[in-house]
């Protein structure tokens, strides 16, 4: 897929500000940002559902999207929308049963639309999402109303299609199950990419805290990209941007020069984590970018 200075406006407001944006098979992309930011525009300009706009998206096969509140027929039962939506998309060799084990609808198979939890629903729309068997696949809040159980299962089939080389966009505000299996995430803010990250990329950034005393900026910042979080009478909290294969050294040079370290760890897939420091200049102030 491949998103070229995306427009869209809405009675003079602009929307979606020159949007470039480009995905490969086999990732899984997060959506994120705050509400207002766009992020629905932006499915719908994909999905086609919204016509009117600039730019240009290519779309390398063919696309499936769950978009805001999923529409069935009320007064069909789960296993004949289903039968009703395969018929529709010429899949005849579809297993019914098979489906709606994967989704753990099976107790529910004879329930009417009507009748379901928002959490079935969401269910029934990943089940539908699954008959297709789409390239891309587009998924709006997917894990809303869902128990933590099914957020696992939902993760797992997400992770198997990504396995399938299944390009997949998701939005969600639910950031830590997200991060989890995200590949990369698009953070959109007020209608513009605010930033791009590759969770696959070699850079961890870890959260240090230490006791104070010695200035750890003046130790790291002529290599790393280091931030001061947040200080109080005893301790500090840094963010540290670093290769993956440096963090030992680092962690050995701050104990030699008399740090003492309280703890340590790995926020890299901390989606919350790099929209606060975009968002909030009194949370983490930079203290020099290498």
């Amino acid at each position: 897929m491949k998103i070229s200075h995306l427009k869209k406006s809405y009675g003079g407001k602009v929307v979606l500000d020159d949007i470039s944006l480009e995905s490969s098979a086999g990732q899984i992309i997060a959506l994120v940002g705050n509400n207002g930011s766009g992020k629905t525009t932006l499915m719908k300009c994909i999905a086609n559902l919204i016509v009117d706009y600039q730019g240009n998206i290519e779309l390398d096969g063919s696309l499936s999207f769950a978009i805001e509140n999923p529409s069935f027929y009320d007064e069909f039962s789960v296993q004949d929308n289903l039968r009703v939506f395969a018929a529709l998309m010429g899949r005849k060799d579809f297993n019914c049963d098979k489906l709606l084990h994967q989704v753990s609808l099976d107790e529910a198979k004879n329930k009417k639309f009507k009748q379901l939890s928002l959490g079935m629903k969401q269910k029934l729309n990943i089940a539908r999402i699954l008959l297709s068997n789409s390239e891309i696949i587009l998924l709006d809040e997917p894990f809303n109303g869902l128990d933590v159980l099914t957020i696992k299962q939902l993760k797992d089939t997400i992770l198997s299609l990504r396995s399938q080389g299944k390009s997949l966009v998701i939005s969600s505000h639910i950031l830590d199950e997200l991060g989890e299996i995200a590949d990369i995430v698009w953070y959109l803010k007020k209608g513009k990419i605010q930033k791009i990250v590759n969770f696959n990329d070699n850079l961890r950034i870890y959260n240090v805290i230490v006791v104070n005393g010695v200035d750890i900026s003046e130790l790291l910042s002529n290599r790393y990209e280091v931030f001061c979080r947040s200080k109080d009478n005893k301790e500090s909290t840094f963010r540290i941007k670093l290769p993956r294969e440096d963090i030992a050294k680092v962690l050995k040079l701050l104990i030699e020069h008399g740090v003492q370290i309280v703890e340590y760890s790995d926020i890299t897939h901390d989606i919350k984590d790099f929209m606060l420091e975009e968002d909030d200049d009194e949370v983490l102030y930079k203290i020099r970018n290498y």
